[in-house]
């Protein structure tokens, strides 16, 4: 049977591709930066992720979903085309340049005049998996209550920020740094998603023990106070994980990832991140780690379960949308996830580990914060 902690670990994996922690001037004051803002000087922002949204995939019609239009298709209810996978896409309510016409919250399939063109297939997949634990765990709880508990703690800092944030800003070039490990530097873990909290990166989020050399930094943008990250380059992944479980670690890429998120001066609202994990990467991942798969189920099964939730067509470039969903291995996943922020304080040391006493940590050893 797969441990709840590896499950929820694995399915935030799959969802936070392209969220990380940053920091490294140790204060929540907006500080002077020289990178970003189109080379010019700037303000540095650092957020804590406080709230992750993983839909439940009965609620999506009326609902919508989170993610992206990844392959530039707005599959139709009726005559789909085999590069439509045999799946529906859903509409965003939160960026509308993902839907074709008017989508409306509330109203079924986004009302009459909506065609939605999200990618996602995440929340099946929670349920699917969910339902492997026992008794239909709900995944998207078991993630938020790491949040809650400390031993997920993401941050996003965005670097050489011209202005206030605010729906009146616009910067047309800001640096954004994803770090994937945190630790919450507080003792009560009832202050997680209070602003102002202090964290510290773990060293496996920057390069040489330095915070200034986040692994995963993007060129982004903010539009009318939403900022706006995407990456184009489909020959290699937009980000890449890899999460020890017992022996094993599990390399999770997503590939065109985007993210987006209004910033405000003391959080962040209207999370919507996204991409696509392409289907043989997901299967030979499984393939290494049999052991988080229940005793007795074949390679063959599990190649079908995964393509089972193939919704974006792809070639042998990864470009999604051509291609082929089912020829040997092809086809992509589309994922999805909302998400909330609150502004942060980040330490300017790197640390292994939660600190014993603080939040997130176990005893003196503190694994509970990796």
């Amino acid at each position: 049977m797969i441990g709840r902690k590896i499950l929820a670990t694995g399915l935030t994996s799959l969802a936070l591709f392209a969220v990380g922690c940053g920091g490294d001037e140790g204060s929540t004051t907006p500080t002077t930066d020289a990178g970003g803002g189109g080379g010019g000087t700037g303000m540095t922002y650092d957020y804590v992720i406080s709230q992750l949204t993983l839909d439940n995939s009965m609620m999506i019609p009326n609902r919508g979903a989170f993610g992206y239009n990844v392959d530039g298709r707005f599959t139709p209810a009726t005559g789909r085309q085999p590069a439509d996978c045999d799946k529906d896409d859903y509409f965003s309510p939160v960026d509308s340049d993902q839907n074709m016409g008017t989508c409306t919250a509330g109203q079924a399939n986004g009302g009459a005049s909506c065609r939605g063109g999200v990618d996602n297939q995440l929340p099946s997949i929670a349920e699917t998996v969910g339902g492997l634990v026992g008794g239909g765990s709900d995944i998207g709880a078991l993630v938020q209550g790491q949040i809650n508990d400390g031993s997920l703690a993401v941050i996003v800092r965005v670097e050489g920020v011209n202005g206030a944030p605010g729906p009146t800003l616009n910067d047309d070039s800001v640096t954004v740094k994803i770090y994937p490990f945190a630790h919450p530097m507080f003792a009560n873990c009832a202050s997680v998603g209070q602003p102002n909290q202090m964290y510290q990166i773990d060293p496996d989020s920057v390069v040489g023990g330095n915070i200034a050399m986040a692994r995963f930094t993007y060129q982004g943008r903010i539009v009318n106070g939403r900022l706006q990250v995407a990456t184009t380059d489909l020959t290699r992944p937009g980000f890449s994980l890899g999460i020890p479980v017992s022996s094993t670690t599990l390399n999770l890429n997503l590939y065109a990832v985007s993210l987006r998120v209004t910033m405000g001066a003391t959080s962040g609202s209207n999370g919507n991140l996204g991409g696509m994990i392409l289907r043989s990467d997901l299967v030979s991942t499984l393939a290494m780690a049999r052991d988080l798969l229940p005793a007795g189920i074949s390679a063959e099964t599990v190649n079908g379960l995964i393509g089972g939730f193939v919704d974006i067509a792809t070639d042998s470039m990864n470009r999604p949308g051509m291609g082929s969903c089912d020829m040997g291995n092809a086809g992509g996943i589309g994922a999805g996830l909302g998400f909330a922020t609150q502004i942060a304080n980040v330490s300017p040391t790197v640390g292994p580990r939660p600190t014993s006493g603080t939040c997130g940590a176990r005893g003196a050893s503190g694994d509970a914060g990796r």
